[in-house]
């Protein structure tokens, strides 16, 4: 994380002890500040109605309001930030569903400390993030789905934006995208919203799992 600006997040986690834990982990590195605790998603509401932050750790059993109410109203109320699950829940039906539903990055109440910065960076910069695991539930479920396959050319996706989203789906950031490509990071950032919209995907985990499903990109 390289800017001076520090993150704004918000836990929200029933168990205090893990709440501990995670601000205790934040405030090991500079860049991170944690200016909202909850133990429930009400209390995160109305922490959030304060001051929102800029990345939301939920956890999803939680009493009072859940972490899945608390993501839907998250996304009307505060549509600026965005939502890391960290959950027990941790398996394919899960993961898949927070995703189709705009979840920016989902990780295990296993994932490392390591693992836990790499998604609230990769969050902040490129809007989502996804570990080998998330990806290999993912790509099950592209097994498993019989929707119809489309090429590029029957989506009218030109020859740059199948480049772009390659890279995308190779999780290469913005910044490095436009580099490779001489382009602009603003040109970079339409030709991905007109990705979007031919593909008729609301966010950049649909893309993956459309260029999967169509053979555009490939798991190595």
């Amino acid at each position: 994380m390289k800017s001076s600006t520090k993150i704004r997040i918000a836990l929200a986690e029933d168990h205090g002890m893990l709440r501990t834990a995670y601000r205790n982990i934040l405030s090991q590195r500079t860049g991170y500040k944690v200016i909202h605790e909850a133990a429930n998603g009400q209390e995160l509401l109305d922490n959030m109605k304060k001051k929102a932050a800029d990345i939301v750790l939920l956890d999803l059993d939680m009493p009072v309001m859940s972490g899945k109410e608390a993501f839907e109203l998250i996304k009307i109320l505060f549509p600026k930030t965005r939502t890391i699950i960290i959950s027990a829940h941790y398996d394919q039906s899960y993961v898949s569903e927070y995703f189709y539903k705009g979840v920016n990055g989902y990780l295990s109440k296993n994932a490392t400390d390591d693992q836990l910065f790499e998604a609230i960076d990769s969050v902040m910069e490129e809007g989502y993030y996804y570990d080998i695991s998330t990806s290999r539930f993912l790509i099950e479920e592209v097994i498993n789905n019989k929707e119809q396959k489309h090429s590029a050319e029957e989506l009218n996706i030109n020859s740059i934006e199948v480049e772009i989203l390659k890279m995308i789906c190779d999780e290469i950031p913005t910044k490095k995208i436009a580099e490779k490509l001489q382009l602009s990071v603003y040109a970079v950032d339409h030709h991905r919203r007109n990705i979007l919209a031919k593909t008729e995907q609301s966010n950049l985990i649909g893309l993956f799992k459309f260029a999967l499903r169509n053979g555009i990109t490939k798991i190595t």
